[in-house]
């Protein structure tokens, strides 16, 4: 007995669908390497190693300071800071922090997309968890900028402490 063809056709669709589904939960890096995983537990100060403001603020003169959600949320009250969320257009849409630009890691033109950002802006970055915001940070690094805070647990975390979204 023949199967119908449109079965094949509907296994096709499924397995091309369970494909688009891991892309968009876990993302990828131009070389085709898994960039985020499944969620992290919340990041507190205790976890960060910071017990006090004056440690936090201490650490500022280095180019790349990790940042708490709660800690991100009064910079951003308090300091003119450039939001960046580094995850896919999908997650960008899906939710994201108020105020944040959509800067795609995984774009092959995201060193062409940061050679126009200015050098002495503050950034915030952050992505699903912390994996691509890291590599993005560090590259910026790289590249010049003095000014890059990394939400620490990412858009998950921001989530897990209770901040709104925009």
């Amino acid at each position: 007995m023949k199967k119908p063809k449109y079965i094949y056709l509907v296994l096709i669709i499924l397995i091309l669908k369970a494909i688009l589904l891991f892309i968009v939960f876990y993302g990828f890096d131009v070389t085709g390497r898994i960039v985020s995983g499944p969620d992290d537990e919340p990041i507190t100060e205790e976890s960060e190693g910071i017990t006090s403001s004056e440690e936090f603020l201490a650490d500022e003169d280095e180019s790349l300071v990790n940042i708490s959600p709660t800690k991100a949320r009064q910079h951003m009250e308090n300091k003119d800071l450039i939001v960046l969320d580094v995850r896919t257009p999908q997650e960008f849409f899906s939710g994201s922090i108020k105020g944040a630009v959509n800067l795609d890691s995984g774009l092959a033109t995201l060193k062409k997309e940061l050679d126009g950002l200015e050098r002495n802006e503050a950034y915030l970055i952050y992505c699903r968890t912390d994996n691509r915001s890291t590599q993005v940070a560090e590259k910026m690094v790289d590249m010049g900028f003095d000014n890059i805070y990394r939400l620490e647990g990412g858009i998950v975390s921001w989530q897990k402490n209770g901040l709104p979204l925009g």
